[in-house]
């Protein structure tokens, strides 16, 4: 193989092992074309560091753009119902893809536990909400974190292209 084509082969391979199989990204990877291009919002509750389902709301572009809620579990699509959801059928969303997402839920998580180290506490879980909020703006992930007993001990705004931290209520110190 040639020195460039070789190099190419092994950073993908190394992304791809590298990658977390049971992410925010991952279960959008997992879903059929028609959906990857009509992402609205991902979320997932208790994750430790990842929730055990996905939801995933998006819309069937082979079917008028119906909005769809989709739900991924262990990298399989395992529901796919209509959404009923009258604010969100008339609105005119922002779309997210899988590939504009730097960080992960993994290192959303990892991000947490930074900021609850920092605060002398544990992380227990995470609820998750990923969303476009606009045309300007960055997809942006939503953390609610919670102690190991449940009880919530902050919330988190974390820009999911680049990872910046941009509020962090509930957390007196940051890391």
């Amino acid at each position: 193989i040639f020195p460039p084509i070789a190099a190419a082969l092994a950073l993908t391979l190394t992304a791809a092992f590298a990658a977390p199989r049971d992410g925010a990204v991952a279960a959008m990877l997992a879903l059929p074309e028609k959906y990857s291009n009509g992402i609205l919002k991902v979320y997932g509750d208790e994750g430790n560091p990842q929730p055990a389902l996905w939801n995933i709301i998006a819309r069937d572009k082979d079917n008028l753009g119906t909005i769809r809620r989709l739900s991924v579990s262990g990298g399989q699509l395992i529901k796919d119902t209509a959404s009923f959801n009258m604010g969100q059928m008339f609105r005119n969303d922002e779309y997210f893809y899988p590939q504009s997402i730097a960080v992960d839920s993994a290192q959303a998580f990892a991000i947490a536990s930074k900021y609850a180290a920092a605060n002398n506490t544990r992380l227990g879980s995470v609820n998750y909400s990923l969303v476009d909020q606009g045309p300007d703006v960055d997809p942006m992930w939503f953390l609610d974190c919670r102690n190991p007993a449940g009880k919530r001990i902050g919330k988190l705004s974390i820009i999911a292209t680049n990872g910046r931290v941009v509020s962090a209520s509930g957390f007196a110190r940051s890391p």
